[in-house]
């Protein structure tokens, strides 16, 4: 089908393409101005409105990115800044979240969310999603690949205490800072090279007790897109002149569920894969602003809170992370606090008992109200902040704005 100017089109939800025919309705939006052949967009739901011109909608796996002969190419990087804030009941061992920065291409990342559950069992939830992020990394980089049999390096198998953080920062992340000059080799920038490969590969060399979720994006610099692939509750933003453009939809199998990675059969009975994960191809340009996040923050800050605090600049990278993280732990401490998840909480048919919403009546615009679901999540907090610098390829980006209700 063809979407014509000023439509507005919602697709499907992750809930249905879950279960139709194992997702072969993968949704990828492409651009059909005449001579462009850059995919905009690919996910799993979404709502889009038209600003300029038509995009063919269409079905399947393969997204065509090849730049038309003789046309001139644009080259885009991304300048990171990070900050992790563990849970103050994880701080001693730094918690249970990690990430990774890495100047491979245009510049790549990953966050991921351990599952702290793990430690009923006497296992550090930390060491599966370092471990994670770390392949992950190194298949990026091209250092592992899909014959590899063992993952680049082992986190230390600790117990007790587990990890002696530096004050302030998580140990678990693999980088602090990715360096200004990203490698522009390209053999370790090839079209084969995905963000959902690496996923897949990094779930299939971690193999040790504990589960995750996990975010990874790679900018192809020269098609100027960002290759995402999610799967769980963490997510990406793209903040566009000040506004949301883009925000990836949470997969859960149900409330508070997230879809995660794990070791099966070894640990578990069973797993999601790098499969079912929801991949996107997103056109930017430079001076957007890229929000990578565990749920520490998604669910404490809601993302036009996020939008005002992106950087303006590559030089606030830094500092946009310190300040959203901050905001992020100190909103999951505040139980009054309306947040996005007591928001979800509620859309999902999640209440209070009766005699707790009797002992929290308050009077508000001039009505009785019975207490409602209110405060923030205490959890581990991780923020990337990127923002994209160069040149842009020719109408990269300039076909589609993506539009949410936010």
């Amino acid at each position: 089908m063809v979407i014509t100017l000023g439509q507005r089109c919602t697709l499907p939800s992750a809930a249905w393409l879950q279960h139709a025919s194992r997702r072969q309705f993968r949704i990828v939006v492409r651009c059909k101005r005449p001579g462009c052949n850059t995919s905009l967009l690919k996910q799993s739901i979404f709502s889009i409105d038209i600003e300029s011109y038509p995009l063919d909608l269409f079905a399947g796996e393969a997204v065509p990115t090849a730049t038309p002969s003789g046309a001139s190419q644009g080259s885009l990087r991304l300048r990171f800044g990070s900050a992790c804030i563990p849970h103050p009941d994880k701080a001693h061992y730094g918690g249970e979240d990690a990430h990774f920065l890495s100047p491979i291409g245009g510049g790549a990342a990953g966050v991921a969310d351990g599952v702290g559950g793990w430690q009923e069992s006497g296992v550090n939830p930390a060491e599966y999603s370092a471990t994670l992020m770390e392949c992950a990394k190194a298949y990026l980089e091209g250092r592992i690949d899909e014959k590899s049999t063992v993952a680049p390096s082992e986190t230390p198998s600790t117990t007790g205490e587990w990890m002696d953080p530096s004050p302030g920062r998580s140990p678990i992340s693999s980088a602090d800072q990715a360096p200004d000059q990203p490698s522009t080799d390209p053999e370790t920038s090839a079209a084969s090279i995905t963000a959902q490969g690496a996923l897949r590969q990094a779930h299939r060399l971690t193999r040790k007790p504990g589960s995750s979720t996990a975010c990874v994006l790679r900018l192809d610099a020269s098609a100027g897109e960002l290759d995402v692939a999610n799967l769980g509750d963490s997510g990406l933003l793209i903040i566009r002149n000040g506004q949301v453009a883009f925000k990836s939809p949470p997969l859960q199998h149900f409330f508070d569920c997230p879809y995660q990675f794990g070791a099966a059969p070894e640990f578990l009975e069973d797993t999601d894969t790098a499969d079912d994960a929801a991949v996107y191809r997103l056109a930017v340009l430079p001076g957007d602003a890229i929000v990578l996040a565990t749920d520490g923050v998604l669910d404490n800050i809601w993302p036009a809170e996020i939008a005002k605090m992106a950087p303006r600049s590559a030089e606030e990278v830094q500092s946009a992370a310190d300040a959203i993280s901050a905001l992020a732990a100190e909103r999951g401490a505040d139980s009054e606090f309306d947040s996005p998840y007591a928001a979800e909480a509620m859309d999902q048919g999640v209440e209070l008992p009766i005699w707790e919403k009797l002992s929290k009546i308050s009077f508000e615009g001039g009505k009785l109200e019975l207490g409602k679901i209110r405060g923030g999540k205490l959890d581990d907090v991780t923020v990337v902040v990127g923002f994209v610098e160069g040149t842009a390829p020719p109408d990269g980006g300039s076909a589609a704005h993506v539009a949410q209700d936010y």
